[in-house]
């Protein structure tokens, strides 16, 4: 029997992710399931041996430490109960790992963990990396296998926690179907809304600044670009103070909803991802499905993910000039631009189909 856990009180990539992942799982009466507030049990597997919704991210920091110890304590009840020997759990630093494995703590079990990012981002917050001392401290050594989104992360996660190198697995991220809408075609080239888009969290470690920065110096040189900006976060008020009275620059500050942010992604030349740090991501294989370009910093799982001529441009030079450059060489060559738009298809389903990471993940965890 597996246990697969992963928690959460915001609908996002994350909790997305996980529901579809788990939902592609092969025998299902093998795996009992604790699953985000945010989804509903309806969502999951009806031939899974239980669906358990926790009930605590919504609550307050009392109450939500409360019935966070209540469900580690109902776990353990179930881990016992049905000899379960192997748990999953998806996203590494949610405080929730804390418990469970304080509650779990002298039961015989083997840990999978996906280490979403090995170094923690530029501004994380206070309780990430709490959550993060002691996954060093208790959890990570006695990890069966710790899985990481790109192949440049293993060596990394090796040395600096001190795991063997043979433990860590890099699997791709997969597509995300939540927001994948056949229905939705792509505008052409020159009948495209925007010209750049980013969307997802606004989050300091993601660099818009760099990417408005480099939007105004092309367009003091006469370009005349629009940039669309979608998506909340803990940076949010730096860059609605950096956009304001901008008539090339629409920031939708709130959330977006699935189909709504897929028609803007359609609507956009091209998808821009100016990290300062990286780890994993799906935004490449979001932008990719409506046959959209990536232009991406050289950070994290972004050089494996791109590849330079194919759905995306990589910069390396971290500059205004570093990335005026990249997107001039689409928003100026349509033939070009074109060119990667043929590529895009074939390499997305060679690289980021469900089914092949899937495969993958049940080969290495062996609960079948």
């Amino acid at each position: 029997m597996l246990l697969a856990v992963h928690t959460g009180r915001r609908k996002n990539v994350m909790t997305d992710s996980y529901k579809e992942i788990i939902n592609e799982l092969g025998e299902k009466n093998k795996i009992i399931a604790i699953v985000p507030c945010i989804h509903d049990r309806s969502e999951f597997h009806e031939n899974f041996t239980s669906v358990i919704k926790e009930n605590f991210s919504f609550l307050n920091k009392l109450f939500a430490i409360f019935k966070a110890a209540l469900l580690a304590f109902k776990i353990r009840g179930i881990v016992k109960s049905y000899k379960i020997k192997k748990v999953f759990i998806f996203f590494d630093n949610n405080y929730f790992n804390i418990f469970l494995t304080v509650f779990l703590a002298r039961i015989n079990i083997a840990y999978y963990i996906w280490m979403h990012d090995p170094e923690l981002h530029l501004g994380e917050r206070r309780i990430t990396k709490i959550v993060r001392v002691f996954n060093i401290k208790f959890l990570y050594k006695k990890t069966e296998k710790i899985f990481v989104s790109w192949g440049g992360a293993k060596k990394f996660v090796s040395s600096y926690y001190g795991i063997e190198e043979w433990k860590v697995i890099p699997i791709r991220l997969p597509e995300l179907k939540s927001i994948s809408f056949s229905d939705i075609k792509p505008a052409p080239f020159d009948k495209c809304r925007y010209d750049l888009i980013f969307f997802g969290r606004i989050e300091e470690y993601k660099g818009i600044e760099l990417l408005v920065d480099s939007l105004l110096h092309l367009n003091s040189m006469g370009k005349n670009l629009r940039l669309l900006i979608a998506g909340t976060g803990n940076f949010e008020w730096e860059i609605l103070e950096k956009v304001k009275d901008n008539k090339n620059i629409i920031f939708i500050n709130n959330y977006v909803p699935d189909r709504e942010l897929a028609q803007l992604i359609a609507a956009s030349k091209i998808a821009v991802m100016p990290y300062k740090d990286a780890s994993g991501t799906q935004t490449i294989q979001i932008a990719n499905f409506y046959n959209k370009p990536v232009i991406a910093s050289n950070k994290g799982c972004f050089p494996e993910y791109i590849e330079n001529g194919v759905n995306g441009l990589v910069f390396e030079d971290y500059s205004v000039i570093g990335l005026s450059k990249k997107i001039t060489e689409l928003t100026d060559n349509e033939k070009l631009y074109k060119k990667i738009q043929s590529k895009i298809a074939p390499y997305f389903k060679k690289k980021f189909t469900l089914k092949k990471m899937i495969k993958k993940l049940e080969e290495e965890i062996q609960y079948l």
